[in-house]
């Protein structure tokens, strides 16, 4: 989308440029002196400082470069008694025009790159399923996580935070590339066929499942530790065409309880992304 807007601003340029150049030739402007040229390069200039800096930015200094031409055909015609042709006037209104009509656009420009950004973050935020295991996403989970803490603190009950990590991934993903998300989705069935209905689930990384289990006290988290690491420890990538040989899933499985130590849901889940060093 930002690439789009970037060729929209530079299309928009070069398209007010053209028909600059047109408009010019057709009152019947020549190059005919230095000065002219420097008019001319003056125009394309402020459009180009009008589109870079802004609308008020660009028309300030319009004006100013405009106030110093002033001056300079004042003392020209005033004190060297020289007759300047009319297209100097033209060109002198075509600088402050010019800015304002290309600062207008910048404008627009703008005000729509803000709301497609705004309206992407949304669309962000609203895509909260991992499309291979059906669970949360990284966000959901942090959010969901914080709210759960909440709940525990206030009715005083266990909250329990899991971190599964897939051994091996990138040999996985060399051996089977884009078909290696199959193992995630016979993982998700694993943990479906585990797992309480109140218990959530989540894809926060490409080799790295969270669950969130309320209720849930570490000494519980230990037996559905043991059936989680059977169930996955059967799963198994049958060989194909391009694999000779099948490939068994091997895992890290680290379960924290959460106490008043812990500051905040990131905090709360590094802590447990940290345990599974202790998962051997």
């Amino acid at each position: 989308m930002k690439k789009h807007l970037l060729g929209i601003e530079i299309f928009t340029l070069l398209l007010f440029g053209f028909f600059s150049v047109l408009l010019f030739y057709s009152i019947g402007f020549s190059i005919q002196s230095l000065e002219q040229i420097i008019l001319m390069s003056l125009i394309l200039l402020m459009m180009l400082l009008t589109f870079a800096l802004g609308f008020i930015r660009g028309v300030v200094m319009s004006l100013l470069v405009l106030i110093l031409l002033g001056i300079y055909i004042t003392y020209e015609v005033v004190l060297n008694q020289r007759q300047l042709p009319w297209d100097y006037l033209m060109l002198m209104i075509a600088i402050p025009v010019g800015s304002f009509i290309i600062g207008s656009i910048q404008r627009l420009v703008h005000q729509s790159k803000i709301k497609c950004e705004r309206c992407s973050y949304i669309a962000d935020k609203l895509v909260h399923i991992d499309e291979t295991t059906g669970f949360g996403n990284g966000r959901e989970f942090l959010v969901d996580l914080e709210i759960e803490m909440a709940k525990s603190k206030r009715y005083q009950y266990p909250l329990t935070v899991g971190i599964l990590e897939i051994q091996y991934y990138q040999e996985l993903l060399r051996l089977y590339g884009d078909n290696a998300d199959r193992v995630f989705e016979k993982l998700a069935e694993a943990i479906n066929a585990t797992i309480r209905i109140e218990d959530t689930k989540y894809r926060v990384e490409k080799d790295r499942i969270a669950l969130i289990l309320p209720h849930t006290s570490l000494k519980d988290a230990k037996i559905l530790k043991k059936r989680l690491k059977d169930g996955i420890a059967e799963i198994e990538i049958p060989a194909s065409k391009d694999v000779k040989k099948s490939f068994l899933i091997t895992s890290k499985l680290a379960f924290l309880e959460y106490h008043k130590d812990i500051i905040n849901n990131v905090e709360y889940k590094s802590l447990a992304v940290a345990e599974l060093e202790y998962d051997v």
